[in-house]
């Protein structure tokens, strides 16, 4: 029987190298109207390069634009009816290196050399409160060397705002071209969207008269299963909090690296597992209350303007692993609370008074670039400038 693990291993050491003769053979021809968009290593039709294909298809039809699909995931692109190549097959490798624009979140595998006809944005995933890349306490040579070749790939870098320009040029060691115009995929929380929250409460089966509670925790390093996928470990008091609150729903959004959530032992009507909904920003704009951790989901969640809790019941083993740009009690715009017990009832306060307070709006001021029409205004500057 063909052992498929041993011939995978034996046509690894062959395959990079062949990708590397095909790159540099068909980016001999690049199609100047096609784009390649990725989510989170093609797991996901979201974020910022969902934002901007929207646009792309809207206000430029004449460009090709195609998503990049990972194995096990065609499902979502096939649900959202958008054209795709799944990852890593022919028609990938047929695609990528003939793409005038690559629009991606995450990095790409480094054997993946583009020409410099091809442009590559990089839109990255959010305004960091943890250390990243070079800051972290991984000090592995080669996981450094490794990360500054990506970047040094990285023909623009888009940041949120000043704070995470200033970031992402030590943690990437990158002086590239940044454009700092906020996130496209925060476009939405900015303009009216009644209509838009009626259908997304319809489609996950929300009554109007529930509130909503998103629960979006970060991943734990220390919690690692394999190589980039960690084990998620679910804290949150959640039967105290349905208990303490009758009228709530909650939603689980698990970080992109994590799995593991065991949702089986929650009642199914008022516990939702929302990790692989496609859009978290359609999240945020149905939820009346944020429980989040050390994730950058706080930063676009501001925009909102609706209340937060932070739940931080490993402060210190998280900052001895990951580490903070700036101490969290200084700056975050709501409560931070350590012990289980205090949740029931933080959310029931909470849900009762949003007020804006002082400290939320300097946190909003720092952080929040107004703006509705980001996509806009980086896809012009692409093909202005490109």
């Amino acid at each position: 029987m063909l052992d498929l693990s041993k011939l995978k291993n034996r046509i690894q050491p062959f395959a990079e190298p062949v990708t590397r003769v095909l790159f540099k053979v068909l980016s001999c021809f690049v199609n100047k109207r096609l784009v390649v968009f990725e989510s989170f290593h093609g797991k996901n039709y979201s974020d910022s390069p969902r934002a901007m294909y929207e646009y792309f298809c809207l206000a430029h039809p004449e460009y090709k634009c195609v998503w990049v699909a990972a194995r096990g995931y065609e499902h979502l692109f096939k649900e959202a009816g958008v054209p795709y190549v799944k990852k890593f097959s022919l028609r990938f490798y047929a695609t990528m290196p003939r793409a005038k624009f690559w629009i991606i979140n995450t990095r790409t595998p480094l054997y993946m050399k583009k020409s410099k006809k091809t442009i590559y944005l990089q839109t990255w995933h959010g305004t960091p409160l943890k250390h990243i890349g070079l800051d972290t306490n991984n000090k592995d040579r080669q996981h450094q060397e490794e990360l500054i070749a990506e970047t040094q790939r990285w023909d623009i870098l888009l940041s949120a705002n000043k704070y995470s320009t200033e970031k992402f040029q030590t943690a990437f060691d990158y002086r590239g071209k940044i454009l700092e115009k906020g996130y496209p995929r925060n476009d939405i929380l900015q303009q009216e969207n009644e209509k838009k929250k009626s259908e997304i409460r319809e489609r996950l089966g929300i009554s109007s008269d529930k509130k909503v509670v998103l629960y979006a925790p970060t991943w734990r390093e220390d919690r690692e299963l394999e190589r980039q996928m960690f084990e998620f470990e679910n804290e949150l008091p959640i039967n105290e909090i349905l208990t303490e609150n009758e009228d709530v729903v909650i939603l689980m959004r698990l970080h992109y690296l994590s799995v593991g959530l065991h949702d089986e032992e929650f009642p199914r009507d008022r516990v939702l597992d929302v990790t692989m909904y496609s859009d978290i920003s359609h999240l945020y704009l149905i939820s009346d209350l944020l429980i989040t951790d050390y994730s950058s989901v706080m930063f676009d969640f501001a925009f909102t303007r609706k209340p937060m809790l932070f739940y931080m019941y490993d402060q210190e083993r998280y900052h001895h692993n990951r580490g903070y740009y700036f101490e969290p009690k200084d700056i975050l715009p709501g409560e931070i609370i350590s012990e289980r017990a205090m949740m029931p009832r933080a959310v029931r306060k909470k849900l009762e008074s949003n007020e804006i307070d002082e400290k939320y709006e300097h946190f909003y001021q720092k952080f929040c670039i107004e703006q509705t029409n980001a996509s806009q205004e980086v896809v012009e500057y692409l093909l202005a400038n490109y």
